[in-house]
């Protein structure tokens, strides 16, 4: 060697889905990973994701490519606004998907999720992944922490039911979204019942069996990615047909953590 002698030496991230991030550093979330030190103000957090980790993301394919969720960024988000805000009813807005997020099969992806608080209980949150050097930035939205006592709003499910009177057969129905190139595989296959009304529709859901015992979510992201494959049964009608894979979420509550029906 000799004075000034430049070297590069890269540190790996360590991988975050198993129980810590390797030397005792806490994995907080499966798809936060761990917190990383900032300099400024903003909040970082960094998972190592792929279609194995979490095993159930494999089951979520668009034109045979495993594709991270809609309610997976939602849920990402939700978790770091318990990171930052601690406990309450947390309330994301303006969500939008850029770019999706792709596994590759056998590929690791980086991702981090950057929190920038924006006021006294507001933040708005960047969800990107590394390739390489570059950053591909994929959704982004705002979290604000809710009042107390600001409970969820009353709905009557007997004037829903009404209002859906024709049942769809379960089975059908996901052969029907499998044909038009989107494929839920038995994990986030969700939906037990399914009513179809005038413009609307109804679901009566459940988490697979196998995901049950999964309790590191607050909303587990197989079951909210149920909810959005209701709405389907409304687009699906008619004689022109489409893929549609659901990219903005205008205003979603939170009031605390969900069970595994809904």
């Amino acid at each position: 060697t000799y004075p000034f002698q430049r070297q590069k030496f890269w540190i790996e991230a360590p991988n975050s889905t198993a129980g810590d991030a390797g030397n005792g550093v806490p994995v907080l979330h499966p798809f936060l990973g761990y917190r990383l030190a900032s300099a400024g103000k903003e909040v970082l957090f960094q998972a190592t994701l792929s279609a194995s980790a979490p095993h159930f993301l494999d089951d979520h394919r668009v034109q045979e490519t495993v594709v991270f969720p809609l309610s997976g960024y939602l849920e990402t988000a939700l978790a770091a606004a318990g990171e930052y805000f601690a406990a309450g009813a947390h309330r994301l807005s303006n969500v939008e998907i850029y770019e999706p997020l792709i596994f590759p099969e056998g590929q690791e992806q980086t991702v981090q999720t950057v929190l920038t608080p924006d006021g006294e209980g507001k933040a708005s949150f960047v969800l990107s992944s590394r390739s390489r050097e570059d950053w591909t930035p994929h959704a982004a939205g705002s979290i604000q922490l809710e009042e107390e006592g600001s409970g969820p709003d009353q709905v009557s499910l007997e004037a829903l039911r009404s209002a859906c009177p024709t049942e769809l057969a379960v089975d059908e129905f996901y052969a029907g979204i499998r044909t038009l190139g989107t494929e839920y595989r038995p994990l986030f296959q969700g939906i037990r019942q399914l009513w179809k009304g005038e413009g609307q529709s109804l679901g009566r859901l459940a988490l697979p069996e196998a995901l049950v015992a999964d309790g590191n979510y607050l909303l587990h992201p197989a079951l909210l990615d149920a909810c959005f494959q209701v709405v389907a049964a409304v687009l699906l009608e008619g004689e022109e047909q489409n893929t549609y894979m659901p990219v903005s979420v205008d205003a979603m509550r939170l009031h605390g953590r969900c069970g595994a029906t809904g």
